[in-house]
């Protein structure tokens, strides 16, 4: 047996639709037209960019060529001086992106991001 709509019924729903679309309207003019200027991590953008260097490894020819020219001037980025660690999100990326560079075998690059984790960590970066 089919529910019968009665004119109760659908004034009933009009005026819900018509107060959530006054509030989209309302919400929508209350978005600021510019976003605040975010503070960037050091340690943070280092591991978006060695995650982003990394993700097209799945072409062994392709491999070695690109470890030359993407890979090789992020590392030797950290030997130069590894980022500066200012958030607790870039000391847990950090951390992540040192164990599996540490288990992978990079231990000297590993252990340079997990010296700036730490000194984030004891306060003193």
């Amino acid at each position: 047996m089919a529910k019968e709509i009665t004119r109760r019924t659908l004034m009933g729903t009009g005026s819900t639709l018509m107060a959530l679309g006054a509030v989209g309207m309302l919400a929508s003019q209350c978005v600021p037209t510019e976003a605040p200027a975010a503070v960037v991590d050091p340690m943070l953008d280092f591991v978006g960019r060695y995650r982003a260097a990394v993700r097209v490894l799945d072409d062994d020819d392709f491999i070695d060529a690109f470890m030359e020219a993407r890979i090789t001037p992020l590392c030797n980025e950290v030997l130069a001086g590894a980022p500066v660690t200012t958030s607790e999100a870039g000391a847990r990326e950090g951390l992540r992106l040192s164990l599996f560079l540490v288990d992978g075998g990079d231990t000297t690059i590993g252990c340079d991001l997990m010296t700036s984790v730490l000194a984030f960590l004891d306060g003193r970066a």
